[in-house]
């Protein structure tokens, strides 16, 4: 793009259109990182809600197929989640990446010297994997549970 500016020191046609784009594509990206954080809040507290009705009801229940389920529902929230959150963070991603051209194109700097501090990506899947092994856990307990009495009632036989 051609940088012409006007006589008068107003910007061009052009860089309205762009500063406008820029403005856009900025809302757009904090929109998304606003849907990531809200979306895992809410998953994260269902399932933490879910593992404590299990952990605290798993002996009461007299079908095991109940905690079974509720587990299977647990290790689909935390997979959802990352959908949901892989997609937001892809589009914000590209957002950010648009910014940063137009900043190239009018002089600007607020993202392009951005410095990003590596790792919450790594936490963030450190937790989510937490989750899906104490869902597994369950699944293993609510599972072994039934097979080591029958093993147990045909050694006693």
């Amino acid at each position: 793009m051609k940088k012409e500016k006007q006589k008068n020191g107003e910007l061009t046609r052009e860089e309205k259109i762009l500063l406008e784009e820029y403005k856009a594509a900025q809302d757009s990206a904090q929109h998304h990182d606003t849907l990531v954080w809200t979306v895992t809040s809410i998953f994260w507290a269902a399932n933490i809600i879910l593992v404590g009705t299990v952990l605290t009801a798993i002996n009461q229940y007299k079908l095991k197929c109940l905690p079974f389920v509720l587990s299977f529902l647990g290790i689909c929230l935390c997979l959802s989640v990352c959908a949901f959150t892989g997609q937001f963070n892809y589009i914000m991603r590209q957002k950010y990446i648009r910014c940063k051209k137009i900043e190239g194109e009018l002089g600007m700097k607020q993202h392009r010297k951005l410095k990003y501090l590596r790792g919450q990506k790594k936490i963030y899947k450190f937790i989510m994997n937490i989750f899906i092994a104490i869902w597994v856990g369950i699944i293993l307990y609510v599972i072994s549970d039934p097979l080591v009495s029958i093993i147990f009632s045909l050694h006693l036989d």
